[in-house]
Order: C-alpha cells, then sequence, then structure tokens
C-alpha cells in the first residue's frame, strides 16, 4: 500500500532480470501491468538491449553498487517520455525506482523555444535592451548597444550605467534611480545622457521594472533604452526659433503648441488645430487656458506635472488619454519641456495605433506585448514566398492598408525596390540599409530595416521591423542647407543693408544740400555776372600795356568763368532738370562733350567708339553733361600728360556701355566708395558735385556708373545704359 502511495515508479527484478513486483505508478508511466510479473525486463522493452542501459543493471547486481541513470528516453505505446532510473541490488536482484520528469522536460522545452523567441526580436529591435543585477552592474546587453554606442556587449556587461554618463548627469540620474530602486517600482520615460565610445552625448528615454526571484527577492531591473538624441534636437531647433518652428510644425502631422507660464495657449501648428478644435477658429483659441480647454488635465495630475515642466525646466513625456467637452477622447504621446518662461508641447495622436494594439493584445496571444508596442513597422513574413503572417498597429498606421489587406498581400507588393526585398527575405539576420516602401497612396518613402530568422508553428519567418525616417531625413537636409548657406545668406543681407543705409544717407545729404545749393547759386550768379561785364569793358576800353594788369584781367576771366560752372552744377543739382528721351546716338553725344573741353596738347585722345552702337532712348543735353564732366576729371588727372581713351560697345543684348579711361595718378581704395557722394573731392579747385550729379543723371536713365582705379595706373568710368530708358 506504501508503495502505491508514492507518485514515483518502483520495479523488482530477479537475478535473472524476471519482473517481480511493481506498484500502480510504474503503470501509469510505463503501461506496465501486473500481467507483465514474470516476464524479463528484455521481453517488456526490448530496446533497451542495444541502448547499454541492460548491461548497466546486470553489473548493478554484480557489484552491488547503486546507479543512477540519468535523462531516459523511453517511448512506450503511449508516446515518448523522459525518465530518470535510481538502481540498486535488492537481495540477489534489482530494485528500479523510475522518476518521471516528461512534464517539467515540454515546460523546459517550451520555456527555451519562448525564449529563443523573445531574444531574436530583443536582440533586432531598434532599442537596446539590457538587465542589470541587484548591485547595479549589467548581466545583459543586446546587441543594439553597438550602434547606440559603439560599445560591444562584452565590454559594457559588469560595468554600471553610470560608467557612461558624465560627472554631473550621473550624479543627477544616479539620485533619481535610487529612489526608485528603493520602492522597487517600474519607470518609464527617463530622460538622461550616455556618452558614447567616441565621446559623443546619446540622450535616450529609459524605461525598467524589476526583476524578483521565485521567493520574491530583489535580483535587479531589466529595460530598454531608446535613442531620442534626435528629436531633442529637433526641439531645441524649435524652442530656439519660433518661425522656424510654425514652418516646420505646420507641416507635421505631430500637434505642437506653446503656452504661457499660466497655461494661456500661445501659439499652435495646424494639426493641433484640426485634430482637436475644428468647430473654433484658431484666434478664438489664442489665449485660452489648458484648464478650459482640457478641464480633465487637473485631476489627471497632468496640470501639476506641467507647472513642474516650467520651473525645472526638465522635458517629461507622457502617454495618457485626454478629454474635453469640445473634443471626444483620444490618445497622445506628449513630451513637454520649457519654452522661455512658458511650456512647449509635442504631441502624437496615437489613438488609432492604441485601439489596434489593444486588439491585438486581446485577440492574438502569439504575439507578446513587446511586439505590439513596438512604435515602428513590425512585420512577420513567411521566408519562402514573402506572405506577410502579421503585422503590428504602427505598419498599419503608416502604410495605410488595413491589417486584413495585410494580410493577403507580400513584402514586395509594398516595396519600391522589390528585387532587393526577395533577396533580403532569404538572407541571414541583419541590419539591412535605408529600403524605399510605398504607401497605399502611393508615397515612397525610406525605412531602416532590421530583420531576423526564426520559427514559427513549424515555418519559417522573417521578423522585421521599419522605421520611417521621411522627417529625419528632412530635417537633416533642411540643416544641412542652412548650415551650407548661412554665412552667404548672412554676408549678402549685409551688404544690401549697408547699400540700402548708404543710399538713404545720400538721399538725405542730396535734399538738404539741393535746398541750400538753390539758393547760393541764385545769389551768387548775379554778382558774377557784374564782375565779370566790368572785366569785358576794362580790356575792351583800357590799352592795357602792363603785362602785369593784361594777365591779372585774364585770370579774373578765367576765374569767373570757373566759377559760372560751379554755379552752374549747383543749379543743377539743386534743380534737375526733367529727362526729355529722344533717339539719340551715345557716340554723337561724347563728341558733343569733346567740343566743349580743351585737351592739352600734352594728352593723346583715343577714340575707340563703336559705329554700330545701338541707338538708345536718352537725353542727349543731360548725358552731354554726363561725359563733359567725366572727360574734365581725367583731363585733370594727367596734368603731365597722359592718354585719354573713349570706348564705347553694345556687346550686351538691349544695352549699351561707354568707358572713358585716363592714365592718371589713380583713386586710392578708401576713396572709391565716397566720390559720388555730394562735397566730397580730392581737387585743390572743385565742390565735388560733378559725379553726385552724374550718377544721378545715369541712375535716373535706368542705367548704371562703376569706376576701377589703381595708384599710379589710372582710371576708367563705365556708363551702362538701356537700349529703352525707363524714366
Amino acid at each position: 500500500m506504501l508503495q502505491n502511495a508514492i507518485s514515483e515508479g518502483i520495479a523488482i527484478f530477479d537475478r535473472d532480470m524476471r519482473l517481480v513486483q511493481l506498484n500502480d505508478a510504474v503503470t501509469k508511466i510505463l503501461g506496465i501491468t501486473q500481467g507483465d510479473i514474470g516476464k524479463t525486463m528484455l521481453e517488456i522493452y526490448p530496446p533497451l538491449k542495444n541502448s547499454g542501459r541492460y548491461e548497466k543493471c546486470l553489473e548493478v547486481i554484480r557489484t552491488g553498487k547503486p546507479l543512477v541513470i540519468e535523462d531516459v528516453v523511453l517511448e512506450p505505446k503511449f508516446g515518448k517520455i523522459y525518465l530518470s532510473l535510481n538502481c540498486f541490488k535488492v537481495g540477489d536482484g534489482l530494485g528500479i525506482v523510475f522518476t518521471n520528469f516528461t512534464e517539467m522536460k515540454k515546460i523546459e522545452e517550451e520555456q527555451i523555444k519562448s525564449e529563443e523567441k523573445y531574444r531574436s526580436l530583443v536582440e533586432y529591435t531598434t532599442d537596446w535592451i539590457w538587465e542589470i543585477d541587484e548591485n547595479g552592474f549589467y548581466i545583459y546587453s543586446s546587441p543594439k548597444a553597438k550602434l547606440l554606442l559603439g560599445f560591444s556587449s562584452d565590454e559594457i556587461i559588469g560595468k554600471t550605467p553610470f560608467d557612461f554618463m558624465a560627472e554631473e548627469e550621473a550624479k543627477k540620474i544616479g539620485a533619481i534611480f535610487e529612489e526608485i530602486a528603493k520602492l522597487r517600482k517600474p519607470f518609464s520615460n527617463l530622460e538622461n545622457t550616455i556618452l558614447s565610445k567616441d565621446g559623443k552625448e546619446v540622450i535616450v528615454e529609459t524605461s525598467g521594472f524589476p526583476i524578483f526571484d521565485i521567493n520574491g527577492n530583489y535580483k535587479g531591473y531589466r529595460g530598454i533604452d531608446r535613442n531620442v538624441t534626435e528629436r531633442k534636437q529637433a526641439e531645441k531647433i524649435i524652442r530656439e526659433s519660433r518661425d522656424t518652428f510654425l514652418t516646420f510644425s505646420n507641416s507635421s502631422t505631430q500637434t505642437f503648441s506653446i503656452w504661457d507660464s499660466k497655461l494661456n495657449l500661445i501659439d499652435c501648428n495646424k494639426a493641433f488645430h484640426k485634430d482637436f478644435f475644428p468647430n473654433m477658429k484658431r484666434e478664438e483659441l489664442i489665449g485660452m487656458n489648458m484648464l478650459l480647454l482640457a478641464p480633465d488635465i487637473k485631476t489627471s495630475g497632468r496640470n501639476d506635472k506641467y507647472l513642474e515642466v516650467i520651473k525645472t525646466g526638465i522635458p517629461i513625456r507622457l502617454d495618457d488619454f485626454v478629454s474635453s467637452p469640445i473634443f471626444e477622447e483620444q490618445h497622445l504621446s506628449i513630451t513637454a519641456f520649457k519654452v522661455g518662461n512658458g511650456l512647449g508641447l509635442i504631441g502624437d495622436n496615437t489613438t488609432e495605433r492604441w485601439q489596434a494594439e489593444k486588439t491585438i493584445r486581446e485577440s492574438e496571444e502569439k504575439f507578446c506585448s513587446f511586439f505590439s508596442a513596438i512604435p515602428d513597422a513590425a512585420f512577420v513574413i513567411d521566408q519562402e514566398n514573402g506572405d506577410i503572417l502579421d503585422v503590428n498597429a504602427a505598419a498599419v498606421k503608416i502604410y495605410g492598408y488595413s491589417r486584413d489587406e495585410w494580410l493577403t498581400m507580400k513584402n514586395t507588393d509594398v516595396s519600391a525596390e522589390p528585387e532587393k526585398t526577395s533577396k533580403a527575405t532569404k538572407a541571414p539576420p541583419t541590419q539591412i540599409p535605408i529600403r524605399y516602401h510605398k504607401k497605399k497612396n502611393g508615397t515612397v518613402f525610406p525605412l531602416e530595416m532590421t530583420a531576423v530568422f526564426n520559427k514559427m508553428n513549424e515555418r519559417n519567418v522573417v521578423f522585421a521591423t521599419g522605421r520611417d525616417i521621411s522627417e529625419r531625413m528632412k530635417i537633416e537636409e533642411k540643416l544641412k542647407h542652412y548650415s551650407e548657406n548661412l554665412e552667404v545668406m548672412v554676408e549678402n543681407r549685409t551688404k544690401e543693408l549697408n547699400e540700402a543705409n548708404k543710399q538713404l544717407i545720400r538721399k538725405e545729404k542730396l535734399a538738404v544740400l539741393g535746398q541750400l545749393s538753390g539758393a547760393i547759386g541764385h545769389e551768387l550768379r548775379n554778382p558774377l555776372g557784374v564782375i565779370k561785364n566790368v572785366a569785358y569793358l576794362l580790356k575792351m576800353n583800357i590799352d592795357i600795356t602792363d603785362p602785369e594788369i593784361k594777365e591779372s584781367l585774364e585770370i579774373l576771366e578765367k576765374e569767373v568763368e570757373r566759377s559760372e560752372k560751379i554755379i552752374t552744377n549747383i543749379l543743377n543739382f539743386a534743380q534737375p532738370k526733367p529727362i526729355m528721351s529722344k533717339k539719340t546716338n551715345l557716340n554723337d553725344v561724347v563728341k558733343e562733350a569733346l567740343t566743349n573741353v580743351v585737351i592739352p596738347k600734352n594728352i593723346k585722345l583715343m577714340n575707340k567708339l563703336d559705329e554700330s552702337l545701338l541707338i538708345i532712348l536718352a537725353d542727349p543735353d543731360l548725358l552731354t553733361l554726363v561725359f563733359g564732366n567725366l572727360i574734365y576729371n581725367s583731363i585733370q588727372a594727367m596734368p603731365d600728360g597722359g592718354k585719354l581713351t573713349i570706348d564705347s560697345s553694345s556687346a550686351e543684348q538691349d544695352w549699351v556701355t561707354m568707358s572713358i579711361t585716363d592714365t592718371g595718378s589713380g583713386i586710392p581704395d578708401d576713396m572709391l566708395d565716397k566720390i559720388f557722394e555730394p562735397l566730397y573731392t580730392t581737387k585743390a579747385k572743385g565742390i565735388g558735385l560733378g559725379l553726385p550729379i552724374t550718377k544721378d543723371i545715369v541712375e535716373k536713365h535706368g542705367g548704371s556708373i562703376e569706376v576701377q582705379s589703381k595708384i599710379g595706373k589710372g582710371t576708367t568710368f563705365n556708363i551702362k545704359l538701356p537700349v529703352k530708358c525707363k524714366v
């Protein structure tokens, strides 16, 4: 009776290995019954003879030494079983205790399969999975640490998380984690900055949960790190430039909003307006308090968390339902950060994804919660034919296909590179380069793909994940463009502002000088006319024999003539003549200007006028004044003689060009920008109005004047005029 009360099987054999006695457990485990008593061991189970175990049993009878035979696999009538045999001598026969661990073996095999499947997902997800012991030392690190930090798993195991942080960061995060670990509670989205192998800062969001053994003893933490560096950089750009923020945010499907220190709405993007308040005008929203728009933030605690962000400047991330009397309940993933003295919120409307993931978790137990929660698109693909066996909610959202549609498709149906996709399906597990897929609406977009092989229901499958990097690539391209062109843009804008400032100052001067010059010119012309007449009468009526008196009268006439020219310039400056356009040959204008100037004998004139020069619409009288001033200046620049070259051309379509070049002393570089300013002159006798008048006339014709000069080499003035004058 005692033998039948225990769960282990007990059988007794005599010295000839015939069954003498057995308990009920033997019948249950092996199917051997009382009817088998008297049969030999080999008659009961013939395969024992070739396994070597029969000889071991005989050895126990001969020597009397007990023997334990582990991992015995038998296949009686009702299937394979796993046994441990404890053999010992009983009298001159043999006793065997059968311990059945078939169920335990099956559990172990299922655990191994489950762990292999979990390990495949863990090691090929785009995030870093880790595990630390109760003392805070890493005891496991997934391969993604190599991509994230540049450290291999072997280099990480045995160190603490704080060994990969700067000193101040380690102190701050260490204090936070110490409080979490004391309470043995899970945590999520703890933002911290770690250092990669090459010294670069990597911002991650860390989530984890405590591990306990079967006795409830704390054994450490298991968690996940997600690289959010790029997202944080984008947030920084948004915080630093509101204009850039609005441009970028209005093109994004994410919701963006900015609030003041009292949580009154300052600004928002189109997605925020459309998703939450489509029936309100945008100007009605601005200025409204968050508590009025979404009263539940008070009871949910989000109000206090947002105020804490404004106070401390430490960003947070929240995943929660948001409801309001104005809009239906929605599930959001919100990043909150400080903007100036207020608050910035970036939100992803994850309502559809959350509902889809919930349905998957409730209806299909074959996928663990980890697979369902991956924010990237995830697929289970038949390795042999490329059939889509399952997808996660992110794939449905990103691509636009419903789950039912996905299950009728192949992986090449959504690929913009079907040959590469087909080849990758049969390749070993790998981090695949950037691939291009297409959505249901035909949009082609880039992804970062990761794939790993595994078995599911005796079928070879590929677990693949894809991260849409469209927005990241756009941001990178914009940043690259701005980086490459910022310096040029600033330089060009500075030049424009400087030129505009110069023009403004010049116009102000011209306005003031015009009023003053007009009055002075009229006041001087009358007495100067009297002096000229008196000098003429003296010369005509007096017999001048004294050479000094004669020379003095000649000097007087020349100075009066020079003064009249100055007064004429003053009056032209003060009261510029309107342009009277007519068909004009610029060569004839230059020739007319030359007749009004006396060219000294020590100056050689070189005429290079193009006889085929285009006829233009212009005022010939004003242009005669222009070229007369320039020719006169060139002569004065060559007191010791030289060469004066006048060159005309109409090589450029719809434009004519006239160049006047002298071989005089030249103009210093620091004076070139000033020579067109009123009253600026480098001559002993001059008031500095000739060139300003010249420039004004040319520009009123829609043309331009430029000067090039080298000290000791000479000066060239280039006048460019349109064929059709734009007055």
